[in-house]
């Protein structure tokens, strides 16, 4: 009789051990399940937030780009000049030098180095040299 009760005492062990490391997984996973649940949350708020931003820049852009194309305006900015008095005119075409742009890859491997240019422009990216 006193082998049963050893036996039955030692098989409560084993079965206490994987109903305990049982338990513990699925509290883990739960735990888990959890804190990707609030991940997600919070991805999810970040990137409306991040939406609604860039809405806003582009709103802001689309409502900027005509205010700047008045801006770069030639007869916009002369006209401001005058106003503001500030005595700035146009260089003498004497005093302006067009520098040629420096050969790249690109040129180097293009028949005749002009990057597939028409022949008529050719002769004039040739020409395009500094004025003295």
């Amino acid at each position: 009789m006193a082998r049963s009760k050893k036996y039955s005492s030692s098989v409560k062990t084993g079965a206490t051990i994987k109903t305990g490391i049982l338990v513990v997984l699925i509290v883990g996973s739960c735990v888990g399940y959890l804190w990707l649940k609030k991940e997600i949350n919070t991805l999810a708020a970040t990137i409306r937030m991040r939406d609604l931003r860039l809405r806003q820049v582009r709103e802001a852009n689309e409502k900027m780009t005509p205010q700047l194309a008045t801006l770069m305006d030639p007869d916009s900015l002369e006209h401001k000049v005058k106003q503001m008095h500030l005595g700035l005119a146009l260089p003498d075409i004497s005093h302006v030098w067009r520098l040629p742009e420096p050969a790249t890859a690109a040129t180097a491997n293009a028949p005749g180095g002009t990057l597939g240019m028409p022949k008529g422009m050719e002769l004039a990216a040739q020409k395009a040299v500094p004025i003295q």
